[in-house]
């Protein structure tokens, strides 16, 4: 589970809600909380914060661990899942807007977990796959936009689309559809 350092109950938006904080997240790729979570405001009754929140595809990270790793009794971890991948979906999708970088690294971290064997036998047995959290068609618009992006940002997503997405949905081992 999480190691939870403490919890800070508080009012946003006329509804109570707690914030926790931890100390580390079982299954994440990184210890860098930059990384890992996105800057969120949040306005409280007297303040406006901002707080660090794990990104969707972190959450798709932890989600798959949890599921992994936890007994499921009385835990949500496979529809927790299923919500951070279609969130991580939109997510880069926002991502793109703003860098390609970003959008490619999210990208890379879900084909990294994906390549695992233990999650291929996870998507396997519960009807998942974590390349669908890949807006690649929303990559590959914005690979031929012109507009907002610099020009090396575009070539990224390009040799994105045109290397790197085929090798991944080439290889026959990771091409495997859920049950």
């Amino acid at each position: 589970m999480t190691l939870l350092v403490g919890a800070i109950e508080f009012t946003v938006a006329g509804k109570k809600t707690t914030l926790e904080i931890l100390h580390a997240v079982p299954g994440l790729d990184s210890n860098n909380p930059m990384t890992a979570a996105v800057p969120e405001k949040i306005k409280t009754t007297d303040r406006e914060q901002t707080l660090l929140v794990l990104s969707p595809v972190s959450l798709v990270l932890v989600k798959l661990h949890a599921l992994r790793h936890f007994p499921q009794e009385d835990r949500q971890d496979l529809a927790h899942l299923r919500v951070s991948l279609a969130a991580s979906r939109a997510f880069i999708t926002e991502a793109l807007k703003q860098s390609a970088r970003l959008a490619l690294w999210n990208c890379n971290r879900l084909i990294d977990i994906h390549r695992h064997q233990p999650t291929r036998q996870m998507e396997q047995k519960h009807g998942f796959l974590i390349l669908d959290a890949i807006p690649i068609e929303s990559i590959k618009a914005a690979a031929q936009a012109r507009g907002n992006l610099l020009e090396e940002d575009r070539t990224r997503l390009q040799k994105f689309v045109r290397i790197q997405w085929p090798r991944v949905v080439g290889d026959d081992s990771l091409q495997r559809k859920p049950a």
